[in-house]
Protein backbone atom coordinates (compact mmCIF):
# COMPACT_ATOMS: atom_id res chain seq x y z
CA UNK A 1 0.00 0.00 0.00
CA UNK A 2 2.81 2.34 0.78
CA UNK A 3 4.23 1.70 -2.67
CA UNK A 4 1.13 2.55 -4.36
CA UNK A 5 1.02 5.64 -2.19
CA UNK A 6 4.85 6.66 -3.15
CA UNK A 7 5.19 5.66 -6.30
CA UNK A 8 1.55 5.59 -8.45
CA UNK A 9 -0.92 7.62 -6.58
CA UNK A 10 1.14 11.15 -6.95
CA UNK A 11 1.66 10.30 -10.97
CA UNK A 12 -1.83 9.40 -11.62
CA UNK A 13 -2.56 12.66 -9.87
CA UNK A 14 0.01 14.61 -11.41
CA UNK A 15 -0.98 13.09 -14.95
CA UNK A 16 -4.35 12.95 -14.72
CA UNK A 17 -5.14 13.97 -18.07
CA UNK A 18 -2.73 11.66 -20.11
CA UNK A 19 -4.26 9.07 -17.47
CA UNK A 20 -7.87 10.25 -18.56
CA UNK A 21 -7.14 10.38 -22.25
CA UNK A 22 -5.79 6.85 -22.07
CA UNK A 23 -8.46 5.56 -19.64
CA UNK A 24 -11.19 6.82 -22.29
CA UNK A 25 -9.81 5.29 -25.20
CA UNK A 26 -9.25 2.01 -24.02
CA UNK A 27 -13.07 1.94 -22.91
CA UNK A 28 -14.27 3.33 -26.46
CA UNK A 29 -11.95 0.65 -27.77
CA UNK A 30 -13.68 -2.19 -26.23
CA UNK A 31 -17.19 -0.40 -27.05
CA UNK A 32 -16.33 -0.29 -30.41
CA UNK A 33 -15.42 -4.15 -30.74
CA UNK A 34 -18.80 -5.19 -28.68
CA UNK A 35 -20.90 -2.74 -31.15
CA UNK A 36 -18.62 -4.23 -34.28
CA UNK A 37 -19.68 -7.33 -33.41
CA UNK A 38 -23.32 -6.44 -32.82
CA UNK A 39 -23.88 -4.77 -35.44
CA UNK A 40 -22.38 -7.35 -37.92
CA UNK A 41 -24.34 -9.89 -36.58
CA UNK A 42 -27.37 -7.91 -36.78
CA UNK A 43 -26.47 -7.36 -40.18
CA UNK A 44 -26.07 -10.71 -41.06
CA UNK A 45 -29.71 -11.45 -39.63
CA UNK A 46 -31.23 -8.93 -41.34
CA UNK A 47 -29.50 -9.74 -45.14
CA UNK A 48 -30.43 -13.25 -44.29
CA UNK A 49 -34.55 -12.19 -44.54
CA UNK A 50 -33.72 -10.89 -48.00
CA UNK A 51 -34.97 -7.05 -47.54
CA UNK A 52 -36.94 -5.81 -49.90
CA UNK A 53 -34.89 -2.81 -50.39
CA UNK A 54 -31.13 -2.20 -49.57
CA UNK A 55 -32.23 0.47 -47.75
CA UNK A 56 -33.87 -1.39 -45.10
CA UNK A 57 -30.13 -2.12 -43.98
CA UNK A 58 -28.00 0.78 -44.61
CA UNK A 59 -27.72 1.57 -41.40
CA UNK A 60 -26.25 -1.28 -40.43
CA UNK A 61 -23.88 -1.34 -43.22
CA UNK A 62 -23.11 2.67 -42.11
CA UNK A 63 -22.42 1.24 -38.41
CA UNK A 64 -20.02 -1.93 -39.52
CA UNK A 65 -18.00 0.28 -41.34
CA UNK A 66 -17.93 3.26 -38.85
CA UNK A 67 -17.19 0.74 -35.76
CA UNK A 68 -14.77 -1.28 -37.94
CA UNK A 69 -12.45 1.79 -38.49
CA UNK A 70 -13.11 3.36 -35.13
CA UNK A 71 -12.01 0.17 -33.32
CA UNK A 72 -8.18 -0.01 -34.66
CA UNK A 73 -8.07 3.71 -34.47
CA UNK A 74 -9.18 3.90 -30.80
CA UNK A 75 -6.77 1.39 -30.29
CA UNK A 76 -4.15 2.90 -31.56
CA UNK A 77 -4.49 6.41 -29.54
CA UNK A 78 -5.03 4.51 -26.45
CA UNK A 79 -1.68 2.80 -27.14
CA UNK A 80 0.00 5.99 -27.77
CA UNK A 81 -1.21 7.87 -24.85
CA UNK A 82 -0.46 5.10 -22.58
CA UNK A 83 2.89 4.53 -23.60
CA UNK A 84 3.53 8.12 -23.17
CA UNK A 85 2.24 8.79 -20.10
CA UNK A 86 3.95 5.93 -18.77
CA UNK A 87 7.54 7.41 -20.33
CA UNK A 88 6.79 10.64 -18.96
CA UNK A 89 6.26 8.98 -15.53
CA UNK A 90 9.28 6.98 -16.07
CA UNK A 91 11.36 9.86 -16.44
CA UNK A 92 10.42 11.61 -13.35
CA UNK A 93 11.04 8.85 -11.50
CA UNK A 94 14.60 8.29 -12.99
CA UNK A 95 15.69 12.40 -12.69
CA UNK A 96 14.74 11.78 -8.96
CA UNK A 97 16.07 8.70 -8.36
CA UNK A 98 19.46 10.34 -9.69
CA UNK A 99 19.00 13.61 -7.70
CA UNK A 100 18.71 11.17 -4.49
CA UNK A 101 22.27 9.59 -5.66
CA UNK A 102 23.90 12.63 -6.85
CA UNK A 103 24.78 14.11 -3.24
CA UNK A 104 25.65 10.50 -1.93
CA UNK A 105 28.08 9.81 -4.63
CA UNK A 106 31.28 9.84 -2.65
CA UNK A 107 30.16 7.07 -0.16
CA UNK A 108 27.53 5.19 -2.46
CA UNK A 109 30.42 2.78 -2.76
CA UNK A 110 30.69 1.88 0.78
CA UNK A 111 26.88 1.82 1.08
CA UNK A 112 25.53 -0.22 -2.15
CA UNK A 113 27.31 -2.48 -4.55
CA UNK A 114 27.25 -1.17 -8.28
CA UNK A 115 25.32 -4.18 -9.42
CA UNK A 116 22.53 -2.92 -7.01
CA UNK A 117 22.29 0.16 -8.00
CA UNK A 118 22.29 -0.78 -11.71
CA UNK A 119 19.71 -3.15 -10.92
CA UNK A 120 17.35 -0.81 -9.03
CA UNK A 121 17.75 1.26 -12.48
CA UNK A 122 17.23 -1.65 -15.16
CA UNK A 123 15.12 -3.74 -13.41
CA UNK A 124 12.70 -2.39 -10.41
CA UNK A 125 11.96 1.10 -12.25
CA UNK A 126 11.52 -0.54 -15.82
CA UNK A 127 8.92 -2.60 -14.25
CA UNK A 128 7.01 -0.07 -13.23
CA UNK A 129 6.11 0.24 -17.15
CA UNK A 130 4.62 -3.10 -16.75
CA UNK A 131 2.50 -2.26 -13.60
CA UNK A 132 1.05 0.82 -15.34
CA UNK A 133 0.44 -0.81 -18.98
CA UNK A 134 -0.68 -4.21 -18.14
CA UNK A 135 -2.01 -3.72 -14.38
CA UNK A 136 -3.53 -0.90 -13.46
CA UNK A 137 -4.72 0.74 -16.92
CA UNK A 138 -6.76 -2.79 -18.28
CA UNK A 139 -7.74 -3.10 -14.46
CA UNK A 140 -9.40 0.16 -14.50
CA UNK A 141 -11.16 -0.68 -17.86
CA UNK A 142 -12.04 -3.78 -16.52
CA UNK A 143 -13.51 -2.35 -13.68
CA UNK A 144 -15.94 0.19 -15.71
CA UNK A 145 -16.75 -2.34 -18.46
CA UNK A 146 -17.77 -4.98 -15.39
CA UNK A 147 -20.03 -2.33 -13.79
CA UNK A 148 -21.33 -0.84 -17.23
CA UNK A 149 -22.32 -4.99 -18.53
CA UNK A 150 -23.77 -5.75 -14.81
CA UNK A 151 -26.18 -2.61 -14.74
CA UNK A 152 -26.88 -2.56 -18.67
CA UNK A 153 -27.97 -6.27 -18.35
CA UNK A 154 -30.13 -6.03 -15.03
CA UNK A 155 -32.02 -3.50 -17.28
CA UNK A 156 -33.37 -6.43 -18.96
CA UNK A 157 -33.18 -9.64 -16.71
CA UNK A 158 -31.76 -8.59 -13.03
CA UNK A 159 -31.13 -12.39 -12.08
CA UNK A 160 -29.37 -12.58 -15.64
CA UNK A 161 -27.51 -9.45 -14.79
CA UNK A 162 -26.23 -10.73 -10.95
CA UNK A 163 -25.12 -14.18 -12.72
CA UNK A 164 -23.03 -12.03 -15.70
CA UNK A 165 -21.83 -10.22 -12.74
CA UNK A 166 -20.78 -13.16 -10.44
CA UNK A 167 -18.81 -14.52 -13.23
CA UNK A 168 -17.14 -11.71 -14.15
CA UNK A 169 -16.63 -10.98 -11.12
CA UNK A 170 -14.57 -14.19 -10.43
CA UNK A 171 -12.34 -13.69 -14.05
CA UNK A 172 -11.92 -10.41 -12.85
CA UNK A 173 -10.74 -10.53 -8.80
CA UNK A 174 -10.22 -14.31 -8.28
CA UNK A 175 -8.41 -15.69 -11.18
CA UNK A 176 -5.78 -12.31 -10.15
CA UNK A 177 -5.35 -13.56 -6.74
CA UNK A 178 -4.79 -16.60 -7.46
CA UNK A 179 -1.93 -15.98 -10.29
CA UNK A 180 -0.16 -13.34 -7.94
CA UNK A 181 -0.34 -15.91 -4.84
CA UNK A 182 1.32 -18.59 -6.94
CA UNK A 183 3.73 -16.39 -8.30
CA UNK A 184 4.94 -14.32 -6.16
CA UNK A 185 7.46 -16.97 -4.80
CA UNK A 186 8.95 -17.28 -8.37
CA UNK A 187 8.68 -13.52 -9.32
CA UNK A 188 11.02 -13.13 -6.10
CA UNK A 189 13.23 -15.72 -6.88
CA UNK A 190 14.11 -14.27 -10.86
CA UNK A 191 14.49 -10.96 -9.02
CA UNK A 192 17.18 -12.16 -6.66
CA UNK A 193 18.90 -14.40 -9.28
CA UNK A 194 19.12 -10.86 -11.42
CA UNK A 195 20.40 -8.85 -8.72
CA UNK A 196 23.30 -11.32 -8.35
CA UNK A 197 23.76 -11.59 -12.32
CA UNK A 198 24.46 -7.53 -12.25
CA UNK A 199 26.41 -7.63 -8.82
CA UNK A 200 28.81 -10.72 -10.86
CA UNK A 201 28.75 -8.69 -14.17
CA UNK A 202 29.95 -5.39 -12.24
CA UNK A 203 32.41 -7.07 -10.24
CA UNK A 204 33.72 -9.02 -13.23
CA UNK A 205 34.01 -5.62 -15.19
CA UNK A 206 35.13 -3.27 -12.34
CA UNK A 207 37.83 -6.33 -11.61
CA UNK A 208 39.08 -6.34 -15.38
CA UNK A 209 39.77 -2.62 -15.37
CA UNK A 210 41.24 -2.47 -12.34
CA UNK A 211 43.77 -5.44 -13.81
CA UNK A 212 43.95 -3.80 -17.02
CA UNK A 213 45.46 -0.56 -15.18
CA UNK A 214 47.84 -2.04 -13.14
CA UNK A 215 49.32 -4.29 -15.87
CA UNK A 216 49.66 -0.86 -18.04
CA UNK A 217 51.59 1.35 -14.72
CA UNK A 218 53.91 -2.27 -14.73
CA UNK A 219 54.92 -2.05 -18.23
CA UNK A 220 55.31 2.11 -17.69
Amino acid sequence: MNLFKTYILPYLKQYKWLVFATLFFGVLTILASALLTFTSGYLITRTSEKPWNILMVYVPIVGVRFFGILRPVAHYLERLTGHNTVLTILADMRVKLYEALEPQALFIRSRFQVGDIIGTLADDIEHLQDTYIRTIFPTVIALFLFLFSAITLSLFDVLFGLWIALCLAIILFVYPLVSLFMQKKRHMAIKEKRGELYRSYTDSLLGMTIGLLAEKQTYL
